[in-house]
């Protein structure tokens, strides 16, 4: 028999969102996409991220009991970085690491006397960072010394190392960042920025190469974006960030056409380690979420606010010193520890910009992130010595056992629907649409109200048992198994749900070749209105 006064809804998700429900928010928005990404092929469904894959653990590199990965930046195939040894003790030294072949690189040079002391891998701190100018990799670090306050790892032959003060014109501390921009490096000291002699990273020649950036407040981090120009095309820009304003830096001393301009007041970022190049601009994370400056120089509202996608947690950032981001392909990750949420959980949020969506949080979230050939190479948070391999895109070779555990997806709605109608409502049918291709598993289904109140839960087992040509009659077996293309699949809710607004969840094993989409509820609208 046909519900009276029944309402279909179909749930079609479209990304995580902060809000609370669903009265004012994009439609299809979730609450949690925990360990699902969008399917490449078909917007509206999801699909299990891929595992993490552990690279090295450091135990061939030759460091003496290596500990903390303070930084490190891929460079082809190369991974230049910092990591905390015994020998020198309380030291951070350098390290090269050959992604293709899976070995360390010996690096001659490396003493007590120039190596920094060993950052924390808690607290608020300045990030070391890595920047190459021809064959040098340039290293800064809060723990060297103002004698020598920048590394030079020399790459032109036999790696070899040393720490040193640039020639001709000290720098008057020791910086906070160095980038490479227009073949010279740039270092930050205070509210200044200084720039070495071109290809000569550790030389500045003239006193005058310097830029004094706006108030006395210091700078915080930088980045590089190409600016597009109607008149000169595409222009390289140096992006420097202090709390609460943005300056931006173009040309060059040697062409007489040095500018540096104010692009933001009252918008910047405590976040150096979030601030990443895509093809759409610069992304960086500033004190109200995440946000992005355009090709043109413009920089944008806050991307996710007022339930549109995910700003709660940036803003609620425990140390926003430790934030942490990369960007590959079409995706911007981004690791904080959320203190909105009284467990202070670190979490991984994804940001599609293909699809302007969010994912998470994902698990297994990274203390450091940096883009390698369509992947991420990880520092995981917590874990010490390790480098990962974390891929975006699953493929048919993808694990889902991640540090030997198997991951777990959680897909949930926010609740719905809203309180408009001021009825109370009834659910007797509701199905999801899922795949199982390539392995069965079991998908357990909840609904909960508004108050967190469990209403009902249930659990669907799908066996997926392919057939082989030949091997079997025809008619003993069914061909492809029980689940091989997507398809609705009713949820099997033990009793009748009742409810003003709920939210509705499926979890489980992640496997190979599972797929989940649109949500449909058969609503039933009672006559009645919960009072409280």
């Amino acid at each position: 028999m046909a519900l009276r006064k029944q309402k279909p809804i179909v749930w079609v998700p479209s990304g995580v969102t902060d809000a609370v429900d669903a009265a004012n928010v994009l439609q299809g928005a979730m609450r949690n996409l925990v360990n699902l990404v969008p399917d490449p092929s078909t917007r509206g469904i999801y699909v299990p991220r891929p595992a993490s894959v552990l690279l090295t653990d450091f135990s061939t590199s030759g460091i003496s009991n290596p500990g903390f990965i303070p930084a490190y930046k891929v460079v082809g195939d190369k991974v230049y970085g910092f990591i905390a040894t015994s020998s020198p003790g309380g030291k951070d030294v350098p390290f090269i690491y050959n992604l293709d072949s899976g070995t360390f690189t010996a690096i001659s040079g490396i003493t007590a006397g120039n190596t920094p002391a060993s950052e924390s891998s808690s607290g608020t701190w300045i990030p070391p960072t890595i920047a190459v100018v021809g064959t040098t990799v340039i290293f800064t670090h809060q723990g060297f010394l103002s004698g020598a306050p920048v590394g030079f790892l020399d790459i032109s032959g036999a790696p070899s190392w040393t720490a040193a003060q640039t020639s001709v014109n000290p720098l008057p501390g020791v910086p906070v960042a160095v980038e490479e921009f227009a073949n010279r490096a740039w270092y930050s000291v205070g509210n200044t920025e200084y720039f070495s002699d071109n290809l000569v990273p550790d030389t500045i020649t003239n006193a005058t190469q310097s830029v004094t950036i706006g108030d006395d407040s210091v700078i915080i981090g930088k980045g590089k974006i190409p600016l597009s120009s109607v008149t000169a095309g595409s222009v390289e820009a140096l992006m420097v960030f202090k709390a609460k304003s943005i300056n931006q830096i173009t040309g060059d001393i040697a062409l007489n056409t040095l500018l540096n301009s104010e692009v933001a007041t009252g918008i910047g970022t405590l976040s150096p380690l979030s601030i990443q190049p895509t093809p759409f601009g610069l992304m960086f994370t500033s004190q109200h979420g995440i946000r992005n400056i355009s090709l043109g120089g413009d920089v944008s509202p806050v991307i996710g606010a007022d339930g549109a996608g995910i700003s709660v947690p940036f803003i609620n950032s425990l140390e926003p010193s430790r934030i942490s981001a990369g960007f590959n392909i079409n995706t911007y990750r981004v690791n904080t520890q959320n203190s909105f949420i009284p467990t202070l959980p670190f979490q991984d949020w994804w940001y599609n910009t293909d699809l302007q969506n969010w994912s998470g949080p994902h698990t297994f979230p990274a203390a450091l992130v940096e883009p390698w050939a369509g992947s991420f190479v990880i520092t995981p948070q917590g874990i010490d010595n390790q480098l990962w391999q974390s891929d975006i895109v699953p493929l048919d070779s993808s694990s889902y056992i991640e540090n030997g555990v198997t991951i777990e997806y959680l897909y949930e709605t926010v609740l719905s629907p809203s309180g408009s109608t001021m009825n109370e409502w009834s659910i007797v049918e509701s199905s999801v649409g899922l795949q199982f291709s390539k392995e069965g598993g079991t998908v357990n289904f909840f609904a909960e109200n508004e108050d967190g109140d469990l209403l009902a839960n249930a659990s669907k087992t799908i066996d997926v048992n392919f057939s082989a040509w030949g091997v079997t009659s025809w008619g003993q077996s069914q061909w492809g198994g029980d689940i091989t293309l997507y398809q609705d699949i009713r949820v099997p809710w033990p009793n009748i749900l009742s409810f003003s607004q709920a939210t509705f969840s499926a979890s489980g094993n992640a496997v190979n070749g599972f797929k989940i989409g649109s949500w449909s509820n058969r609503y039933q609208a009672r006559g009645d209105m919960r009072l409280r």
